[in-house]
């Protein structure tokens, strides 16, 4: 059996830096943000968010210098928002996809 949304929903807490609001027109137009603590089952996780496009080129540089890219706590998101953000963790908690970051 299936379980439903509410037997998968994991509670959690996000905390935004205190001056996200200030910043937050930079975050969307570079296509990257890291700063968001996620706090589920006594756990602080840190994820990065990315766009596909910005994800893309940083990828390349990466594997033009490195020879490699890796990144930890990855979210790829359409826009990098407050909005986007918050939906895709709501999903990913939903889902039960927070429970592969804990």
């Amino acid at each position: 059996m299936k379980p439903n949304s509410s037997q998968i929903m994991k509670q959690y807490t996000l905390k935004w830096p205190d001056d996200f609001e200030d910043y937050a027109w930079q975050i969307e137009s570079k296509g990257w943000f890291v700063g968001l603590e996620i706090i589920i089952d006594g756990k602080t996780l840190k994820p990065i968010f990315y766009d596909p496009a910005r994800l893309s080129q940083d990828i390349l540089e990466e594997i033009s210098s490195a020879g490699f890219f890796v990144e930890s706590f990855l979210i790829v998101i359409q826009q990098v928002t407050r909005e986007t953000i918050e939906r895709a963790i709501a999903d990913l908690a939903r889902t039960g996809g927070l429970e592969r970051l804990v």
